[in-house]
Order: C-alpha cells, then sequence, then structure tokens
C-alpha cells in the first residue's frame, strides 16, 4: 500500500503573508511612480516600477494560491511535490538526503527542509519559468539550496524533516536497495 502524506498551508499565516508582502511590493511601485512623476525621468521609473510589480507580486500571487489550494508539500511513491518555494516536482530518484536549517538572514529566522539532490543539474535542466530561473540563480551563486519552505504550514518543520527522511529511506534507490 502506497501512502501520501500531505502538509497544508496555514491560512491564517498564509493570508497575512500575502497582504504584507502584496502591501510591500504596492508600497515600493507607488514611491517609485511618484519619484519618476516628480522628475524627468518618468518612463524609466514607470518601466522600473512595472518591472517590480511583475517581480514582486510573485510572492503574494504564491500564497493567493495556496489560499485556494492549501496543498503545499505532497509526499507519495513517487517523489516530492513542492507548492512552497516553486521546487515543484522532485523524483526520489534524484533526492539523497535531506537537512533541516534555519536561514538567519530572515527576520525572524525561517526553517526550511533543504534536499540533497543526487543530480542537480538535471533538476534545473526542467525547472521552468521564473522560478526555475531563480531556484538556479541561487544555486549557482550558492546563496541558495533546494529549500521546502516550512514557515506557513500547519506542520512544524521538525514534522516535514521527519517524514521526508521517512519517506526518503522508503522510495530512494539507494536506500531501498540496501
Amino acid at each position: 500500500m502506497d501512502q501520501t502524506v500531505v502538509f497544508r498551508a496555514d491560512r491564517r499565516k498564509t493570508a497575512r503573508a500575502a497582504l504584507q508582502s502584496g502591501g510591500i511590493a504596492l508600497a515600493f511601485a507607488a514611491a517609485i511612480v511618484y519619484v519618476s512623476w516628480s522628475s524627468s525621468a518618468a518612463a524609466f521609473g514607470l518601466a522600473v516600477a512595472v518591472a517590480f510589480l511583475a517581480f514582486g507580486a510573485r510572492k503574494p500571487v504564491r500564497f493567493l494560491s495556496q489560499l485556494v489550494n492549501d496543498r503545499v508539500i505532497i509526499l507519495d511513491e513517487r517523489g516530492i511535490t513542492d507548492r512552497s518555494y516553486g521546487l515543484g516536482f522532485i523524483p526520489w530518484s534524484n533526492v539523497e538526503g535531506a537537512e533541516l536549517k534555519t536561514l538567519l538572514t530572515k527576520v525572524p529566522p525561517v526553517s526550511v527542509v533543504e534536499l540533497d539532490l543526487v543530480d542537480p543539474e538535471a533538476y534545473l535542466s526542467s525547472a521552468k519559468g521564473l522560478d526555475g530561473r531563480l531556484i538556479r540563480r541561487g544555486y549557482e551563486s550558492g546563496s541558495a539550496g533546494f529549500w521546502l519552505n516550512t514557515f506557513q504550514l500547519e506542520a512544524t518543520p521538525e514534522e516535514v524533516f521527519r517524514m521526508v527522511l521517512l519517506f526518503i529511506d522508503k522510495y530512494s534507490p539507494d536506500r531501498c536497495a540496501g
């Protein structure tokens, strides 16, 4: 019998994050437009505001989508499906381990489950869209890994981490062969 574990978004945390990130994006865009219209660089300022909104709107849109479909991280016999950080699907055949990390650069600190991939390039070559490009840049610069973001979940970071380790033990080919 195959097992599926679903980690759901905490609706209150997710709604708060959507409002905060959306408000910040709009405030920055409004400030850029105001400054540009009060100077001679109106076209440039408007272009920067539009670009900022297009990039900055990514976060509130992700959070709002998690209010509609609160299934954020799904573990099953095939692999991990992640909607928390934009990783998408990663098969167990490409996961060799995981580590619980605390990112101290955030206030308050945020815990993530970092996946150790057998072949990061295989994953990166299949990562599409803006999320894929951002993940590739973060990975190549050393500033980000393959993270399952746990801050907006109903479950604790430790619960997610323990379950990921159980699934790695059960379904990763290197573990299954042993």
